[in-house]
């Protein structure tokens, strides 16, 4: 009598099933190996999330035949807006654009539409604003302008990100009044900076944003220490609320140590919440007595074969060198616009390093601030 061979309970095959088909929903979170757990991106947004940081291009007129091949260069970088410490719209300013100065990308979820508000070339200051949505691939979005005037032609921006997420294309179309179907008037080609197109997007293993935990291209300094960020956005709402992220950071070192083994495995491997960029504020595991380990916990890393005791920093040099990070900190806040949060680091300047030379400039930067 032959036996049947068993198949494998259909509760984890289904569970799959749905792991994989959630993956899908969400575009990118699957292509680029970024787990869910830690992550602060809005679900309407993961879509997008490779947009976040600086793009260089060329941009060619597809009315003007003239300029087809020469065209002309173009930046666009995008950034997260946040708000109550949470993104909740994406940002993003053009560099040599024909079309547009800069623009706000937000959802409604009441409509399920995205909406980009922009500032337009020309007029000079003149607001437009696009509305629409995304495709089944969830790689293309169409958005045609709202509130054109009637016998006015009407415009549409469909903007498509590449297999791989590292390059996108944005065309601009318009539909002359009578006309059934819209004709292309601008391209634009962009790849995204520090990549590069044959490698593909999952060839190197990028640090995660600790505000985001999206794949961090800047850094951030405080109290010496560099963190990484995805945008300009992440790093103002970690100069703004720094101990917050601080101690996510700290966490998430803490927790990479206890699960990550001491040397990497050979190979691509899927990225988890918790493995992020942190690890390399963790002390690798060394042969070093303890003693030794104490002695060097304050420097750099430092040559093998050198067997001689790293001199302490002295406290007040310390002391110095923390409080000059807090008044930079302060002092790009206020910059920033936002002297609420530029006061509190001025404050904690001058409470916590009272005798630092730095604390003369918060002290003066307090008063004026006051003053206002």
């Amino acid at each position: 009598m032959m036996r049947r061979r068993l198949r494998p309970p259909v509760p984890i095959a289904s569970a799959f099933v749905v792991a994989v088909a959630g993956a899908v929903l969400f575009g990118i979170a699957t292509v680029r190996g970024d787990g869910a757990a830690g992550r602060e991106i809005p679900p309407p947004f993961a879509p997008f999330e490779y947009l976040v940081g600086s793009w260089k291009g060329q941009g060619v007129s597809r009315e003007d035949p003239s300029q087809r091949f020469r065209g002309w260069p173009e930046t666009h970088a995008w950034a997260w807006t946040f708000s109550g410490g949470k993104p909740i719209a994406m940002s993003v300013t053009f560099q040599g654009s024909k079309l547009l100065k800069a623009a706000t990308l937000t959802f409604d979820a009441s409509k399920d539409r995205y909406q980009l508000k922009a500032e337009a070339v020309a007029p000079a200051g003149a607001t437009i604003v696009y509305e629409g949505g995304l495709d089944a691939s969830r790689k293309l979005l169409t958005l045609e302008r709202t509130g054109v005037k009637s016998g006015d032609p009407a415009e549409r921006l469909t903007l498509r990100a590449n297999s791989n997420f590292i390059r996108y294309t944005l065309i601009a179309d318009r539909k002359p009044a009578g006309r059934v179907q819209y004709a292309p008037a601008i391209e634009v080609g962009l790849t995204k900076e520090g990549e590069t197109f044959a490698a593909g997007a999952q060839a190197v293993e990028r640090r995660k944003c600790v505000v985001t935990g999206g794949a961090a291209t800047l850094t951030v300094s405080f109290q010496g220490r560099e963190f990484p960020i995805c945008c300009t956005g992440c790093r103002d709402e970690f100069l703004e609320t720094p101990d917050k992220y601080i101690k996510k950071a700290s966490l998430a070192s803490e927790a990479a140590a206890k699960g990550m083994p001491a040397k990497p495995a050979a190979g691509p491997s899927r990225v988890r919440g918790a493995d992020d960029a942190f690890a390399g504020d963790v002390e690798e595991p060394s042969s070093k007595p303890e003693k030794e380990k104490a002695k060097s916990k304050s420097m750099d890393k430092a040559e093998p074969d050198d067997d001689a005791p790293a001199p302490k920093p002295k406290p007040a040099a310390k002391s110095a060198d923390r409080a000059a990070g807090l008044l930079k900190i302060a002092q790009n806040l206020e910059k920033a616009g936002k002297p609420a949060a530029a006061l509190k680091n001025y404050r904690e300047l001058v409470k916590s390093f009272p005798d630092a030379p730095a604390a003369k400039t918060a002290k003066e930067r307090i008063k004026a601030l006051a003053d206002q």
